[in-house]
């Protein structure tokens, strides 16, 4: 997993076929010294909490580092710093909702949005 720990349905998909925790293996050089590294391993943290589960961190070019189910990081590297990290992943066997029933609360408040808007516009136009 490189740039798809951006996207939250892959990790969700991997914790309900049974992964244990996530190992985001990543080349951030292309981005220089900029904040996107930064970024690029935060997305780490809302996956882990998210889906409880550990993640393990390699980035070619810093920011390596270890997240625990609730999003806490531990034994981080800087950007641009050549060293050498050793830990364990802590994770869980916790299933969130999220886990299970996937991304419904999106879904629900796009329903109910529509369903609003659709009873002003009604109301609007009634004689």
């Amino acid at each position: 997993m490189c740039y798809e720990s951006a996207f939250e349905d892959l990790p969700r998909k991997y914790r309900a076929l049974g992964a244990d925790f996530l190992v985001n293996i990543t080349n951030d050089a292309w981005f220089g010294k900029t904040t996107a590294p930064r970024q690029h391993a935060s997305h780490l943290i809302l996956r882990a909490i998210e889906t409880r589960m550990g993640v393990a961190r390699a980035a070619n070019s810093g920011i390596s580092e270890f997240v625990d189910p609730m999003g806490r990081v531990y034994a981080a590297t800087k950007l641009d710093e050549r060293s050498f990290v050793a830990g364990v992943v802590r994770t869980t066997d916790v299933i969130p909702l999220y886990v299970r029933l996937g991304d419904w609360v999106g879904t629900l408040v796009v329903a109910l949005t529509l369903t609003g808007i659709a009873f002003l516009v009604k109301r609007r136009f009634r004689p």
